[in-house]
């Protein structure tokens, strides 16, 4: 089972994020995916984050931005707000 955790965030032009990613040994060849018909969008999920010197409110400027644009397309829109501060 392949794994993924961010351990730390960050933003342009910095930088700075850190992730683990975890996947056992593959003994075979993987199959290529064939990804040419998306097919129809049914909901969107997404998170604002915002991080070190930009405000908090930033993220939930963002985040009711976007939902008010993807609301126009699609009734079934979440957009979640995660805000990190330094330690």
């Amino acid at each position: 089972e392949a794994q993924i955790r961010v351990l730390q965030r960050a933003a342009a032009p910095l930088g700075g994020g850190k992730v683990h990613f975890t996947c056992p040994i593959v003994k075979h060849q993987l199959k290529s995916i064939d990804f040419t018909d998306p097919g129809k969008i049914k909901r969107i999920r997404g998170t604002a984050i915002s991080c070190k010197i930009v405000s908090s409110s930033m993220a939930a400027r963002v985040a009711y931005s976007a939902k008010g644009v993807f609301h126009k397309l699609l009734p079934d829109v979440w957009i979640h707000t995660d805000v990190h501060s330094p330690k």
